[in-house]
């Protein structure tokens, strides 16, 4: 992904480390990013294995066949930072992440070619609820990209800084409902 230091992961880390080891001592932490790219850092770091302890939710551009960029548009730049950097040419760079949910402790939930408020809203009522519902965390933590704002120049993305808003006051409630209104939210 393009965080270099991934503060979703480290702060639930630290959330549900005993208190005689510094940290907060909560049992469960939904982290929630939402954005452009799948946070394959942050899956990797929380959830290679089944942890009862967290819950992964992705909402991202992609899904099978989605590349998020048009096979004859390829160029040399494109071909060389897929071979060099471990990009898949089946998938939005970092390849075909997300694609999948491996273990029930990650949701991933790609939303097709472009992130849009429809179909991140859809995400939200009909996935993204009901899980964080079922899971009942202690914190949660919102991992937010703005690349999938409508101006990014990746072009991906179809949000307004009022989507924005609104995904930010929709999981808000649900943390309400949830784990007492605890949240932590990020930009990653």
């Amino acid at each position: 992904g393009f965080c270099i230091f991934n503060a979703a992961a480290c702060a639930a880390i630290y959330a549900v480390s005993p208190l005689s080891e510094g940290g907060r001592g909560l049992r469960r932490v939904v982290v929630i990013d939402f954005d452009v790219h799948h946070g394959n850092g942050t899956q990797d770091i929380l959830c290679a294995t089944h942890d009862s302890r967290f819950l992964y939710i992705s909402v991202h551009a992609g899904g099978a066949h989605i590349n998020g960029y048009e096979d004859n548009d390829e160029n040399e730049l494109d071909e060389y930072s897929r071979r060099s950097l471990g990009g898949n040419k089946g998938g939005i760079f970092p390849g075909k992440c997300g694609d999948t949910s491996p273990h029930p402790g990650v949701l991933n939930i790609p939303l097709g070619k472009r992130v849009t408020s429809v179909g991140i809203g859809t995400a939200l009522m009909t996935k993204v609820k009901p899980a964080v519902e079922t899971f009942s965390p202690d914190l949660m933590i919102l991992s937010a990209g703005f690349d999938a704002h409508v101006n990014d120049p990746l072009g991906m993305g179809g949000l307004s800084a009022a989507d924005f808003g609104t995904v930010t006051e929709v999981c808000c409630k649900i943390a309400d409902k949830t784990c007492s209104g605890r949240v932590l939210s990020l930009l990653e």
